[in-house]
């Protein structure tokens, strides 16, 4: 092939003459090739093609290397820059295996996929090609190729945590969640401080309702792990729904001092002083997240009931104010600013309040109930108090989704009182 194309396409051997059958024609050209010398091309390489071409094999390159060798020295000497001699399999694996991890680091998961599966390609047998393929995949919810790619890599070796972590999360994605506990069991086997696997398998018990196996899984993930990040979250979410505040107060403090950022964690803490009766330190902790979350409607309305608790009405009523300016909690808002002033003797302004909002939302059970919860102890206004009663009854039965039961059987009790048992 060398020789053809240095010639142009003609034979370094030709047959003296021309055979009248096949095997004629065949012979013909061993002869040639036994006994005719080369024809010499006027090429420099002619010198390497012609070693190649020797008819004692003794005198041929003994070996591909021994060829490569002889190319690389005409190169050199010509000065023709050449490649850089080739690796052995897996020399490079680091560097490219590295650009992989690279590109799914910096938002370049696609790129990281194919960069993955070309080094399937060249190391079919490395499980750890598999492996990271499967963590992207699952990272852009191609849940049924991670899960390919998972299993070979678990095919190949079963002994690494990083699949059966990849597997169990593959598995929770696709709701089959006891197949997922069985992969992140293997995972924490496997290697005992894998606190990953922990606090997932104690996110599945806390999905199933057992809270036992869940604390377990999350104290020895504290034991392993006292200041990780995820650790503390999942603990500190584990904890507190089991009746734990004391124990998530002290993981949702450390938390918040690593991850001052974390409104999650602040929220919770709140719900943690709100268990322990600590309202003061609730108020800070709900300060915290409307920092980052000024129109939270939930920690905003939460931070009114806890400035009443405390009796601190101007501070309430402040709040309430803020509340009524969140798209979609404007009716609370001002359903809550105007108790709080009626409790502060200022009712008429509630009823103001209440009354121009009421023209926006004519069909707002809450804003007719308190309205009528405002007017209801003034003889003077009793008969308006009657009227708005009528219209949240009429608004309620619309929607019953307005009224909690407990203020529907509130309203109804003021109903009958302000119609006389009727």
């Amino acid at each position: 092939m060398l020789y053809l194309l240095l010639s142009g396409g003609v034979y370094p051997v030709a047959p003296d003459e021309r055979a009248e059958t096949t095997h004629g024609h065949t012979v013909a050209w061993a002869i040639a090739h036994l006994r005719h010398p080369i024809r010499a091309v006027d090429v420099p390489l002619m010198e390497i093609c012609g070693k190649c071409l020797e008819k004692d094999r003794e005198r041929r390159f003994q070996s591909f290397d021994e060829l490569i060798e002889a190319l690389s020295a005409f190169c050199r000497r010509q000065r023709i820059p050449i490649p850089a001699e080739e690796q052995p399999l897996g020399a490079n694996f680091d560097a490219e295996y590295a650009l992989a991890m690279s590109l799914g680091g910096t938002g370049k998961p696609e790129q990281a996929v194919n960069k993955l599966r070309e080094m399937a390609r060249r190391w079919p047998n490395e499980c750890r090609i598999h492996t990271e393929l499967g963590r992207v995949l699952i990272g852009l919810n191609r849940c049924e190729e991670a899960l390919e790619a998972t299993q070979r890599s678990l095919s190949i070796d079963s002994s690494r945590t990083a699949p059966w972590n990849n597997l169990g999360a593959i598995l929770a994605r696709l709701q089959r969640f006891d197949e997922a506990k069985g992969a992140f069991g293997k995972a924490v086997l496997i290697e005992p401080e894998n606190t990953g696997a922990m606090f997932q398998l104690a996110q599945l018990h806390m999905m199933d309702g057992d809270m036992v196996a869940a604390k377990n899984l999350c104290d020895l993930a504290l034991f392993w792990r006292p200041e990780k990040v995820s650790v503390l979250k999942i603990a500190s979410e584990c904890f507190l729904p089991a009746n734990e505040s004391a124990k998530a107060e002290t993981i949702l403090k450390k938390l918040v001092s690593i991850e001052p950022l974390d409104t999650r964690a602040w929220f919770n803490l709140s719900l943690c002083h709100s268990i322990r009766k600590n309202p003061s330190e609730q108020i800070v902790a709900l300060t915290e997240v409307l920092k980052r979350k000024p129109f939270d409607g939930d920690v905003l309305y939460f931070l009114v009931q806890t400035h009443v608790d405390l009796n601190q009405m101007d501070e309430a009523i402040s709040v309430s104010e803020r509340l009524g300016e969140v798209p979609g909690w404007e009716i609370v808002g001002v359903s809550k600013r105007a108790q709080l002033l009626a409790l502060q003797g200022n009712g008429m302004l509630g009823y103001f309040l209440l009354n121009k909002a009421t023209e926006r939302h004519e069909r707002s059970a809450l804003l007719w109930f308190s309205m009528a919860v405002i007017l209801s102890p003034q003889a003077a206004y009793r008969q308006q108090a009657l009227t708005a009663a009528e219209n949240a009854v009429m608004c309620y039965r619309e929607n019953p989704k307005q009224l909690s039961p407990a203020d529907f059987s509130a309203l109804s009790i003021l109903l009958r009182d302000l119609s006389g048992g009727r």
